[in-house]
């Protein structure tokens, strides 16, 4: 072999070392269970939708560059666990061989604060939403420490400071309406001064069998218009004739951040205009006064100053995406919102509005709160390095509820403007959801509803018929199709699945059945997720269902990639699982944010890269007796630099840590092989130099034979 071919082959096996070296598999498991007592459930098996408890924070609650999970328990307690390290980490991990319920209740908790009363009273304490954050603007290299919120079931407030002292403590409203709950409540902390604010947004909705009243009426004609001679003399009385609104109002509660004084509120009969024409006289011979009064009927609906949602379109459109399926899609986000043209639509070297393409995030933050994970998934490449301080100069709150968005004052509480969009109750209907985003950036606000089911009138004869699709739709209301998709295999039918539903079936027989047993073998989806490609800076969806399959598509229907998973869920039994989809990064520095796909199913998780290529697959510790509950925590629980995962289920909280380590078998091998090519590549060398020595001498002998002859 010649010494360049050797070099060549050398170079090359380096190459081959460094590159797989560099690439990174990740491995994840089980440090740490938290334990729920099911027994403090009023049935002592399992939560009513009134006793479902707030998800845990992963974050750094004291400033000290490491972070803490902080949760609430259903015996009205609200803890924070120590800082897990290097050093420690021994007394968070779970013994293997002694897994006894004595062993997970010895929890290293660094501070524990009872919410009940201060006599005891457990009555209207049961947590309903936490929440963490700075009430001091950001500053780069100062570092903050975060208050924690808590809101009950009887619509108090406590704020806490890092070490759970108890800074303040208020109260909503003095009084609760009887069978009724929180069914939609969030928490924003704002930084806007000094102090901060603190804003509360919720729904009070009746129990299963009670009735909601509303305290706001609207005055409406009900009489059917024909002519002034024939219904004149009824007019009168037909003014007094009254409707309520059935649909539960969504308030808002304002506080100060160091005293707890309340600033503002917004109810059911807040900013609301006064109808002047409600006592009019009206006469026979004369409809301009009815006419007038129709005419205001419906600017009742409309707070006063509320403008059309289209006036703030862009800064609409940033907040964006939108979906609802449960409470725990309910969110209030601090934004600036602006009436000029942003880079949706207008040119980036001349935009000033502060939507996604120029928001500023709090590196302290991210990794904790999924809003904010799922806001950095659809964000272009040159605005990720924006992602890393607080929004600047907040002037609205954006209320993401089960009726659509809703964008009110700071200062106020006034409603700037809303956009009613529509929801799904995965509880009730698992069969469609949809969610609204501006896919393509033409500043058309698109909705994608995913169905999969049987649905009826879709068959032949009007009967039912299995479906399994999305379908986007661009405008509000559509008014044009972008495409239609198939999200499941073709002929929807999954051997895999069907087994292993069949697995199961002799543990089904003696548990209770629920009225969506039936259906337990039919296709299921969930609402997609979004990210922004790496390679191409668009927009791409991606769709799970409970056969296994994830497919991803570009904004205008093509498809990307599809993979098939081990992800399985039913809706058999009560409490039913609650599987998700979410994009999410592994490193929890912010300046390498890389989009990954989380997927988690009723006994598995999964992850997958934006290419579609198998990251990993995890069994959790779930079970149809122990259902995953609620969305996954994402958060760098260990320290260590890397995204940990943190599992809801019935009976507890399941932490995963997640380990980097080398990716390739292969690479022992190139490892063998280059020292290998390095010692033929030496030994070479050698003889040829030995070569070359003899030759020489040879040469020199041969001289001085013939020199003496």
């Amino acid at each position: 072999m010649r010494k360049r071919d050797t070099w060549l082959l050398l170079l090359s096996l380096v190459v081959i070392f460094i590159s797989l070296y560099r690439q990174k598999d990740y491995k994840i498991s089980l440090l740490l269970e938290i334990p729920i007592d099911t027994n403090n459930y009023d049935n002592s098996h399992y939560p009513k939708i009134n006793e479902y408890l707030p998800l845990p924070i992963i974050t750094d609650i004291d400033g000290d560059g490491k972070n803490e999970i902080i949760y609430v328990t259903n015996d009205y307690r609200l803890i924070v666990l120590e800082t897990v390290t290097y050093e420690n980490i021994e007394l968070f991990r779970l013994n293997e061989n002694e897994l006894s319920e004595k062993n997970l209740l010895q929890l290293p908790i660094k501070y524990q604060v009872s919410l009940k009363s201060e006599v005891g009273l457990a009555t209207g304490r049961r947590p309903t939403s936490i929440k963490t954050g700075f009430t001091s603007p950001y500053v780069p290299g100062v570092p903050r420490q975060q208050i924690i919120v808590v809101v009950t079931d009887g619509w108090s407030i406590l704020c806490f400071n890092h070490q759970l002292k108890k800074l303040w403590e208020s109260y909503a409203s003095d009084e609760v309406l009887p069978n009724h709950y929180q069914s939609e409540i969030s928490i924003s902390i704002v930084p806007n001064s000094d102090k901060g604010m603190v804003i509360i947004g919720g729904r009070m909705e009746p129990m299963e069998g009670y009735v909601h009243k509303s305290h706001y009426k609207i005055p409406m004609y009900e009489g059917k218009i024909e002519t002034n001679e024939e219904h004149s003399h009824e007019r009168d009385d037909d003014h007094e004739k009254e409707t309520h609104r059935d649909e539960s109002h969504f308030s808002y509660f304002a506080y100060d951040g160091e005293k707890g004084y309340k600033i503002w509120s917004h109810e059911e009969n807040d900013f609301m205009p006064v109808n002047k024409h409600t006592d009019e006289e009206h006469r026979k011979e004369s409809d301009v006064s009815l006419h007038s009064f129709k005419q205001h009927i419906y600017s009742q609906l409309d707070h006063l100053g509320e403008v059309d949602w289209r006036t703030y379109r862009d800064s609409v459109l940033a907040a964006l995406p939108h979906k609802w399926s449960t409470g725990y899609d309910t969110k209030l986000d601090a934004r600036h919102f602006s009436k000029k043209i942003n880079t949706v639509r207008g040119n980036v070297e001349t935009s000033t509005t502060t939507g996604l393409n120029n928001q500023e995030w709090d590196s302290e933050l991210i990794g904790v709160n999924p809003s904010n994970l799922e806001s950095f998934s659809i964000l272009k490449s040159q605005d990720k390095a924006n992602f890393q301080s607080n929004i600047k100069d907040p002037n609205v709150i954006v209320a993401h509820n089960k009726n659509g968005l809703e964008v009110v004052q700071i200062s106020s509480g006034n409603t700037l403007c809303r956009l009613v969009l529509d929801s799904s109750d995965f509880h009730s209907n698992g069969n469609y959801f949809i969610s609204y985003i501006d896919l393509n950036g033409d500043g058309v606000l698109d909705q994608i509803t995913t169905y999969a089911g049987s649905f009826k009138g879709l068959g032949e004869d009007g009967g039912k018929e299995t479906v399994c699709k999305a379908l986007g739709m661009s405008g509000i209301p559509a008014r044009e199709k972008i495409f239609d998709l198939k999200i499941c295999n073709e002929g929807m039918f999954d051997f895999e699945y069907f087994m292993w539903k069949g697995t199961d079936k002799n543990n089904l027989n003696n548990k209770k059945k629920t009225k969506s047993t039936k259906n337990e073998r039919l296709i299921q989806t969930i609402p997609p997720a979004f990210f922004r490609s790496s390679e191409n800076d668009q927009i791409q969806m991606v769709f799970l269902v409970n056969t296994g399959l994830i497919s991803s598509f570009n904004s205008k229907g093509s498809k990307m990639w599809k993979i098939e998973t081990n992800i399985h869920w039913t809706r058999h039994i009560e409490p039913i699982t609650q599987p998700s989809l979410q994009v999410f990064s592994f490193e929890s520095d912010t300046n390498r944010l890389v989009p990954f796909i989380l997927a988690v199913g009723e006994r598995m998780m999964a992850i997958v890269s934006e290419k579609g290529d198998m990251v990993l697959e995890q069994p959790l510790d779930s079970s149809e007796t122990n259902p995953v509950m609620a969305p996954p925590i994402v958060g760098d629980f260990n320290n260590d630099g890397i995204n940990d995962f943190l599992i809801t289920t019935l009976k507890g909280y399941s932490i995963y840590i997640t380990e980097k380590g080398t990716s390739s078998s292969l690479l022992p091998i190139i490892g063998m092989l280059l020292i290998g090519v390095l010692l033929v590549f030496l030994l070479s060398s050698s003889n040829d130099k030995e070569t070359f020595v003899t030759k020489k001498l040879f040469s020199k002998n041969s001289f001085n034979k013939k020199f003496k002859d």
